[in-house]
């Protein structure tokens, strides 16, 4: 939907404004728009051709951005922490040029917020971190709190660009998802919460760091908020680590970059995080043991 209603934007410019940018590592969707953002062998090949008029470069590379975000881009989509992309938040000051760019030749900055929005990141949204405002932001998993759901947010200058007809949705403000959504936002949507995330989040880090300590096979932790990669050598992938983490009790997935991907209930205690931690170092060390 953002990526539509971004080539509608550009229609009421011209014809030519029509390329969406995107970045390496992103993952945006499996949709054949989303896809076509996606600049990711293992996701595209077996779907192309891919929709024209989408370019990449460079994800946290503000050289590369000022030299291909020009007049014929209609929109710059962007996680600021990319998930499937190793955990890797943005540089501040790449988001920001982002948007000094985007107003420039007239485009519009597009923030996938589906892994990092309604609290995960200790903000209500990751966007907020950067002190940016964007012209269309985009919602889904945690909104309904389990249940299907999903929103696209619009300034009012793109908004002003939809007409009766442009979009649709077969299942779109369904009663039940809009009233457990409406739930979910307001039981997230409290200072005390987000602050709660955000300390639990920096909590987290700063074990796995610690238990860590020494390690050959981790590089880095990183992340924001409870959103947590953890960064592993080329010796040992993360589904091996994730394999032994289960036989434990503990769920974990992978993502890029050889990266374990920790996405914790955002009521996790603090127990259960020393709990988890420990969990993760065993199984890091017995996989470093057997090296």
């Amino acid at each position: 939907t953002a990526i539509k209603f971004s080539r509608r934007y550009g229609k009421t410019i011209s014809q030519n404004k029509n390329i969406i940018v995107s970045f390496n590592h992103a993952f945006h969707g499996r949709s054949l728009g989303a896809l076509s953002a996606t600049p990711n062998p293992k996701y595209q090949d077996p779907f192309t051709p891919l929709l024209p008029g989408f370019k990449h470069f460079p994800y946290n590379d503000i050289e590369a951005a000022k030299k291909n975000i020009d007049e014929n881009v209609c929109g710059v989509i962007v996680e600021v922490v990319q998930g499937e992309g190793g955990l890797n938040p943005a540089k501040k000051e790449f988001i920001q040029y982002l948007r000094k760019r985007c107003d420039e030749v007239n485009a519009l900055l597009i923030i996938d917020e589906i892994q990092t929005g309604v609290g995960r990141t200790g903000k209500l949204y990751a966007h907020q971190y950067y002190d940016i405002t964007p012209d269309i932001f985009t919602l889904a998993k945690p909104l309904g709190g389990g249940i299907p759901i999903g929103a696209t947010i619009l300034s009012e200058k793109v908004a002003k660009t939809i007409k009766p007809g442009d979009h649709g949705t077969t299942f779109g403000g369904n009663s039940l998802a809009t009233h457990v959504g409406a739930v979910v936002f307001e039981t997230i949507n409290k200072p005390q919460f987000l602050a709660e995330i955000s300390d639990k989040g920096d909590y987290l880090r700063k074990s796995l760091v610690e238990a860590t300590k020494g390690s050959k096979l981790v590089k880095e932790v990183r992340g924001l908020g409870l959103m947590v990669g953890v960064a592993l050598d080329e010796k040992v992938t993360p589904a091996a680590v994730a394999d032994v983490c289960r036989q434990q009790g503990l769920l974990v997935i992978t993502c890029g970059m050889n990266t374990l991907r920790l996405l914790p209930p955002l009521i996790i205690t603090k127990d259960e995080i020393d709990h988890a931690v420990s969990i993760i170092s065993k199984s890091i060390k017995y996989l470093e043991d057997k090296l």
